[in-house]
């Protein structure tokens, strides 16, 4: 059986260490374009935090000291993401452990969103899940800092397209919320 062809680069390579293997993968799969936004910016960030909110709520987890909800700028230019920060503090281990589990065991029901969870073994205790519908990602990180007692989910979801000079806008808007102060 014949070696397959090695890219230029890889040649030199072969030859001073012919006993190593060289595994050359595809290149990954280019980016979802964007989708628009749904609905008014502001409206997005109101519905997308109320439903946080829920899911929040849904996990056991005490009532949040901070929200924060801000635009950040998404993987192309002209696009937006949405981040929802919700913090409580202070939560001891035994309570956000109890959070953790609850979060975990939630998201891994099918439903709407097909969530890849994640649970590592070691760091920080957290949960990490991540899913994409309609062109669409969503990121949560639930993690509990035993050093200072928080219990914090951050949520993502973007990339929508906005244009250029409306990303910036809404990215350097602190808060896309009225009456919501972040830390």
């Amino acid at each position: 059986m014949s070696e397959p062809q090695l890219p230029p680069f890889f040649r030199p390579l072969r030859e001073r260490l012919p006993d190593v293997d060289i595994v050359v993968l595809p290149p990954p799969a280019p980016r979802a374009e964007p989708v628009p936004l749904p609905a008014p910016a502001d409206e997005v960030a109101r519905r997308t935090a109320a439903w946080v909110r829920e899911l929040w709520d849904g996990f056991g987890a005490p009532e949040p000291s901070t929200t924060t909800v801000r635009w950040t700028p998404g993987g192309s230019r002209g696009a937006v993401a949405l981040e929802v920060l919700l913090v409580a503090a202070p939560v001891d281990t035994t309570a956000a452990l109890a959070v953790l589990v609850a979060a975990a065991d939630t998201l891994r029901v099918p439903g709407a969103l097909a969530w890849h969870v994640l649970t590592p073994p070691t760091g920080l205790a957290r949960v990490q899940a991540s899913a994409e519908t309609a062109g669409v990602r969503y990121a949560a990180d639930l993690v509990h800092v035993p050093a200072r007692d928080r219990l914090f989910l951050r949520l993502t979801v973007g990339d929508h397209e906005v244009g250029p000079e409306t990303a910036a806008s809404l990215a350097a808007t602190p808060d896309a919320r009225e009456g919501v102060h972040g830390e």
